[in-house]
């Protein structure tokens, strides 16, 4: 089955949720949310989820949040944060109890990084997973099918749709306007 039966009270919160892989200083491995990594990441060695495009994709939200809650206009504040060796929790704390609900994964809403659109139909949760068969992708190595579906964790499927966003290639949507690429999905800063 494709899509996951949820309930008006499901959540699926990025700031508390343990969906980020990382690595401490010491060497061991646990997942973090949004708070956590930001506010420890002075504790943290590296993030490190499966694939490339993943850990691309979380350093963008990361640095996108640090943009809007310190919002330093030049090097000299971007220094000033770095030698202070680590970000301010308060600040974070204070951004993310503002926005909390903008974070659900499941709102039924305004799904993190999600909108619905009535003129396109909805996908399989394959289509971001281009490394699985679906649609016109031939199934060789991978034996999943659009029938079969798939389930995914909500930690690992957050990872992925953080990477489509980032890196998707788009393609023929069937209505007027064409999605045909994702921030660095052409390969060079988008501007």
């Amino acid at each position: 089955m494709d899509e996951m039966i949820m309930n008006e009270d499901d959540e699926y919160n990025l700031i508390e949720e343990r969906w980020i892989p990382c690595t401490s200083m010491q060497g061991g491995k646990l997942q973090v949310g949004l708070l956590a990594v930001l506010a420890d990441a002075h504790q943290l060695r590296v993030i490190r989820a499966q694939t490339a495009i993943e850990n691309a994709a979380i350093y963008r939200l990361l640095l996108t949040v640090l943009a809007r809650v310190f919002g330093p206009a030049s090097y000299g504040e971007w220094e000033r944060i770095y030698r202070n060796g680590r970000f301010e929790a308060q600040a974070l704390q204070t951004y993310f109890s503002t926005y909390k609900k903008r974070f659900n994964l499941f709102d039924p809403q305004r799904p993190f990084y999600q909108a619905a659109d009535d003129r396109v139909k909805p996908k399989t949760p394959l289509k971001m997973m281009p490394h699985l068969a679906s649609g016109n992708v031939a199934t060789l190595f991978d034996h999943h099918t659009e029938k079969q579906g798939i389930a995914l964790p909500p930690d690992q499927a957050v990872r992925y749709l953080l990477a489509l966003q980032t890196y998707g290639l788009g393609g023929l949507s069937g209505i007027k306007e064409k999605f045909t690429g994702a921030p660095a999905g052409r390969g060079s800063p988008s501007v």
